[in-house]
């Protein structure tokens, strides 16, 4: 395509620009100067490898600055986790589940028996007064037939306990002196009844406790065992007469009670006999 432009190159600021028309564009005159004086030139080849050349070094530029930071690099990324299957089994062994197992003792503790007991428990008790205190157990007798065979004093109570073959009862009270009249421990019969009986001597005035326990012996594994299965607490209160009171209180006060009372009194006894026996041997002499 041939192209032109305003031949007046010295003095037309349109021609000195470079500007130029196409054939179909030609006006009449220049818009520049006015005149009507055209040249026709044909492209320049080295204008248009200039132009190439420029593109491309702008298209190399892009490639080595911009392009890379697009680049996704593979390595540079963590690859997933593995998520396990569900039906895959895990790496380490699983502990089996298991169930507590009952121990002999339990076992041996649930097939005990049930029995009733039956004792006395008197409120309050003289001090230094001997008191007996019952017990008594079956496996067919009822608390109520039981209490009826307790000759001891002193409020009556019974309660339902579980026993072994061998069973063993204890009386303890820090307050008390306590001889068992029978023995300790003691084989019980299906049928029948057990007893237990204590002499208790109160040596302490005031509040006191008794504690009345119960022991079952059974054999676990070939050795012997033995297992609290219950325990009483009682309160006493423990009284003193007033005798005793005196009683206690001269053994308390003996030396005070010697040097304010017995000690005068004998020496005006004393006196007294030696004043009656100079006034005798005086009325001997005047008789002669």
């Amino acid at each position: 395509m041939a192209y032109y432009r305003c031949a007046n190159i010295e003095s037309c600021d349109f021609a000195k620009s470079g500007r130029m028309f196409s054939e179909a564009d030609l006006p009449t005159v220049c818009p520049g100067c006015g005149k009507s004086f055209f040249v026709r030139e044909e492209p320049s080849r080295s204008g248009l490898s200039g132009w190439l050349i420029s593109s491309i070094g702008i298209l190399v530029i892009l490639s080595i600055t911009v392009l890379p930071m697009w680049k996704f690099d593979m390595n540079s990324v963590a690859p997933p986790m593995p998520v396990p299957s569900s039906m895959e089994p895990p790496d380490f062994p699983i502990p089996p589940l298991t169930i507590p197992r009952e121990s002999a003792v339990d076992q041996v503790l649930d097939q005990l028996n049930l029995g009733n007991i039956a004792f006395n428990a008197p409120h309050t008790m003289e001090m230094d007064k001997t008191e007996n205190i019952q017990l008594v157990l079956s496996l067919d007798q009822s608390i109520e037939e039981l209490k009826s065979t307790i000759q001891a004093l002193g409020i009556k109570e019974g309660a339902n306990i579980k026993v072994s073959d061998r069973m063993e009862a204890s009386l303890t009270g820090l307050a008390f002196d306590i001889v068992p009249i029978t023995p300790k421990e003691q084989a019980i019969a299906s049928k029948g009844i057990t007893s237990w009986e204590w002499q208790v001597v109160p040596k302490k005035e005031g509040t006191q406790w008794l504690y009345l326990s119960l022991t079952a012996h059974f054999e676990v594994d070939g050795k012997d065992m033995m297992r609290s299965v219950k325990t009483f607490d009682k309160v006493i209160e423990v009284e003193v007469t007033p005798l005793q009171k005196a009683s206690q209180f001269i053994k308390g006060n003996w030396q005070w009670l010697w040097a304010t009372f017995i000690a005068p009194l004998g020496f005006w006894q004393w006196k007294s006999r030696a004043k009656n026996k100079k006034a005798g041997s005086k009325e001997r002499r005047k008789g002669r």
